[in-house]
């Protein structure tokens, strides 16, 4: 069972963070997921992986849900 939201105040650290990018040729809706740490601050497991921050304008533009896995 899956949780779904979009208030990053209900976030914990360890929930999934899914994004869109509506450029990308693929008909799949999300395109990328990034795991949340807290603070605002998510890992995504790109080349280099990295530690990227939430509230940049880049992130906010794609965000679609956070995510928990019950």
């Amino acid at each position: 069972m899956t949780q779904h939201f979009t208030d990053e105040s209900q976030a914990k650290a360890g929930d999934l963070v899914f994004f869109t990018k509506t450029t990308a040729d693929t008909s799949k809706y999300i395109t990328h997921v990034e795991l949340y740490l807290g603070d605002g601050r998510m890992i995504g497991a790109g080349d280099p992986v990295a530690v990227h921050d939430f509230h940049k304008a880049y992130y906010q533009n794609h965000f679609v849900a956070f995510g928990r896995v019950k």
